[in-house]
């Protein structure tokens, strides 16, 4: 069940993206000269991208600013990290070196159905995997039985 579960997580997974985490050493983030951050744009009917080098001490809110200027406003709600959780209103005020590591930062702009893909998608694989093998016991106990009986 497991396998079939992450060929479906695949299946529905975003292209592959390196991730950077959160730098322990904050001192460290808060020195970096840039923070080059990489944007995604996950729309319904595209996907867009952009890499830029901000100061450290810009905001989330600004590299939506300057994401947008690039490829246009989008309507998406989200600023979301590398793992796909949302920021916060108030985190989207405060300096990127909190959320860098090794100055960088990846971040998507998406909608709140797409947050919810991968969820619904595994949902709904693991209900097929439950029927599909309520079907083979039942197929394979009424084989034992026919044997059974003879």
């Amino acid at each position: 069940m497991a396998h079939i579960l992450k060929r479906v997580e695949e299946q529905f997974a975003q292209p592959a993206v390196p991730k950077f985490g959160v730098s322990k050493n904050q001192c460290e983030e808060e020195a970096c000269k840039f923070v080059h951050v990489f944007m995604r744009r996950l729309g319904r009917t595209d996907y867009r991208t952009l890499r830029h080098a901000f100061l450290p001490t810009k905001t989330l809110r600004d590299v939506k600013e300057v994401f947008e200027k690039k490829h246009g406003e989008g309507d998406q709600q989200h600023i979301v990290d590398e793992n796909g959780f949302v920021f916060s209103e108030k985190m989207l005020d405060e300096p990127l070196w909190k959320f860098s590591h090794c100055c960088r930062l990846n971040v998507d702009f998406t909608y709140d159905n797409n947050l919810t893909t991968v969820k619904d998608a595994t949902s709904s694989a693991m209900k097929i995997a439950a029927e599909t093998t309520n079907t083979v016991v039942r197929s394979v106990r009424g084989r034992f039985d026919q044997k059974a009986n003879l």
